[in-house]
């Protein structure tokens, strides 16, 4: 798949142009929107936007974005839980619980949607890692291309937006934040 290494191409750039110290999630879901936006743009101006690999990298968009919602929320849960006041016996149950919750959702609802990505993700047993693994790469994409969508879908300026994250003395998240509500 000829996307797969234009898009990685672009992603690993990202992390020469920027990056912030102890910012793991934030620098690499910020080169996963980047090196997704810039591999459609290259594709768009080499194949056209009726070509297979413009269409193939559209798909790709389409199910970071739906697993990232998915990913996002299956990991705060468990921020959620894990800082509950109780045994440790009773995180482990619950978490238990959830695993199962999101397994079921996953198969249910996430992988019908999906048209390339992430398909085979139920395929491996779910535990703290998996998901924190997910997390720091896919984790906050579907709010980071709502800064996109904010600056106009302009990669000029949305790659100038989380450069200028990056190198900020406030929270990277505080300032996603500030655009996407205003």
């Amino acid at each position: 798949d000829p996307t797969e290494l234009i898009y990685v191409i672009f992603h690993e750039r990202t992390h020469q142009l920027f990056f912030r110290k102890n910012e793991a999630t934030f620098n690499e879901n910020a080169a996963v929107l980047l090196g997704t936006l810039t591999s459609l743009e290259f594709l768009k101006k080499e194949f056209g936007p009726q070509s297979a690999e413009y269409g193939t990298q559209m798909e790709k968009l389409g199910d970071i974005i739906i697993f990232s919602e998915y990913i996002d929320n299956f990991y705060n849960e468990l921020n959620v839980l894990y800082s509950k006041n109780i045994s440790d016996e009773g995180k482990l149950n619950e978490r238990d619980v959830l695993f199962q919750k999101h397994a079921a959702l996953f198969n249910s609802s996430i992988k019908p949607e999906l048209k390339i990505l992430f398909k085979s993700f139920n395929r491996q047993e779910i535990n703290n890692a998996y998901i924190l693994s997910y997390y720091r790469y896919y984790g906050k994409v579907h709010i980071y291309i709502k800064v996109h969508q904010k600056l106009g879908s302009d990669l000029n300026k949305t790659l100038a937006f989380f450069k200028g994250a990056a190198s900020s003395k406030e929270n990277p998240d505080n300032l996603i934040d500030n655009i996407i509500k205003h």
